[in-house]
């Protein structure tokens, strides 16, 4: 295919950037079918292609929901990324300005009582003048924390995943039964779980003897 792509061939080169279109999409589906399966794993031990399976009725019928809340954790996401870089790039470039000699001359302030006087020393008020400021080390700390931000953020992202597949099991089966405030106060200091517990596999057992 890279032959004849060089050779001239036109059609070649759309039919490679299909593929490539093709099985990018295709791994995407990948990712969040795996992501949405272990959920139903979890919650009912269900095998893979079954919790794909299971996974994706839910969320089928639930879809306006499920597109509010995407839009909506999205932004607070990516929100939470942008404030986690920008605060420790901040963070890194005055530091790097306040002690230009080093990690060796660090001295930080024996006590809260002292913070004060140690940000008005005048070696901290040189942190208004960063024209002297290298944007290697700074831009190294902005791509380190923007990784350690996604991987942060994405444990935020699996939960709000996990908390909506629970919602909307429990508004399914119950109609929000356990979400009620005034169940959970009844409720409380109770074997309550594993009435839940058992309620579902005998709900569990009875559906697949239908099947």
């Amino acid at each position: 295919m890279k032959e004849l792509e060089q050779r001239g061939f036109t059609w070649m080169k759309c039919l490679i950037c299909c593929v490539e279109c093709c099985l990018g999409c295709l791994e995407r589906f990948l990712k969040y079918a795996s992501k949405i399966a272990y959920i139903q794993v979890g919650l009912h031990g269900y095998s893979f292609c079954g919790a794909v399976r299971s996974a994706f009725s839910l969320m089928m019928r639930n879809v306006l929901r499920l597109s509010a809340l995407t839009a909506i954790s999205g932004i607070f996401i990516f929100l939470g990324k942008l404030v986690i870089m920008l605060a420790t790039t901040l963070a890194g470039a005055l530091l790097i300005n306040r002690w230009p000699g080093g990690p060796s001359t660090i001295s930080l302030p024996s006590s809260i009582s002292n913070a004060s006087a140690w940000l008005a020393s005048d070696q901290y008020s040189s942190l208004s003048s960063t024209s002297d400021l290298n944007p290697l080390p700074i831009l190294l700390i902005a791509l380190l924390s923007y990784g350690v931000a996604c991987f942060f953020m994405g444990v935020y992202d699996a939960v709000i995943d996990t908390i909506f597949q629970c919602f909307v099991e429990d508004d399914e089966r119950t109609g929000g039964k356990y979400m009620r405030e005034e169940y959970a106060a009844e409720e409380a200091g109770s074997d309550n779980l594993e009435k839940i517990t058992s309620d579902a596999a005998t709900r569990e057992k009875n559906e697949n003897a239908t099947l």
